[in-house]
């Protein structure tokens, strides 16, 4: 997919993944030892293999939803 990206917004998209990773990192152990405390380990491991699964199925269906369009633009006289 990279190579279907515009140079000029590699950069900026690179920083915004970065920063959201960031983000997410730091919230996400607060949160996490919340409800660790009020839940246990084992069930937050669960809503966290639920949450993952559902980001991956996502993630794999929008970039599959990319793809298709950037083949279709390319056919395009």
């Amino acid at each position: 997919m990279q190579r279907d990206a515009d140079p000029a917004a590699v950069g900026a998209v690179l920083g915004a993944v970065m920063s959201a990773t960031f983000i997410a990192d730091a919230i996400g152990s607060g949160i996490g030892g919340v409800l660790v405390d009020r839940l246990g380990a084992r069930p937050v491991f669960v809503i966290s293999a639920v949450l993952m699964a559902v980001c991956a199925l996502t993630g794999r269906r929008l970039a599959s939803r990319a793809q298709t369009e950037s083949m279709r633009m390319q056919a395009q006289p």
